[in-house]
């Protein structure tokens, strides 16, 4: 068991490993999906499956920006 002095040392290391661990998946998850698109597009259709990628990503981005900023937009609690 570890001393209490260094669980904030543990908590990092596991959000580091979450962190990694995410973004692999996440660009596992992408390649899968341009994949499934060049696919469905054939030979010619190339430029046209990244397209429809990069627009998913990148409102999928545009999403989560603006779920976080929702978050960071909630008022202070008042001072106790």
């Amino acid at each position: 068991m570890a001393p209490p002095g260094a669980a904030p040392f543990g908590s990092s290391s596991v959000g580091f490993l979450l962190r990694q661990l995410g973004g692999a998946v996440g660009v596992g998850l992408v390649g899968i999906l341009l994949e499934s698109r060049l696919q469905a597009h054939g030979a010619g259709g190339t430029l046209r499956a990244y397209h429809e990628v990069f627009a998913l990503m990148g409102g999928l981005a545009l999403a989560a920006a603006w779920a976080a900023r929702r978050m960071n937009s909630a008022s202070p609690p008042p001072p106790i």
